[in-house]
């Protein structure tokens, strides 16, 4: 790593490498529950959907939160919707907290 990169880290993150194994789990805790949300998302209207005439043939996230709400509950629909937008929030704070690793 260039002493431009380290100074960059500390600079605008406020990273040092004190912090990095702070951070790695912090990271490694938001991927592992954006990977559990994920999963329980695909399980969830895989199960609403079976025998279904719409199983597989939705285009978009909106699509799929309508049919939830047709089958399950509007409340339900919304809520998948407001998971997604949970997950992609947690998903992307993952992704900053470590923006560029350092090399182990």
């Amino acid at each position: 790593m260039s002493c431009l990169q380290e100074l960059t880290y500390v600079i605008d993150k406020r990273i040092t490498p004190r912090s990095w194994p702070t951070r790695r789990s912090i990271w490694r805790s938001a991927s592992f529950s954006s990977a559990s949300a994920a999963i329980a998302l695909i399980g969830f209207t895989a199960a609403t959907f079976a025998g279904r005439p719409e199983f597989g043939q939705f285009a978009d996230a909106g699509s799929v939160a309508t049919g939830i709400a047709k089958y399950v509950g509007a409340t339900l629909g919304v809520l998948f919707a407001l998971a997604l937008i949970d997950a992609s929030i947690i998903g992307a704070a993952a992704l900053i907290l470590i923006p560029n690793a350092p090399p182990r």
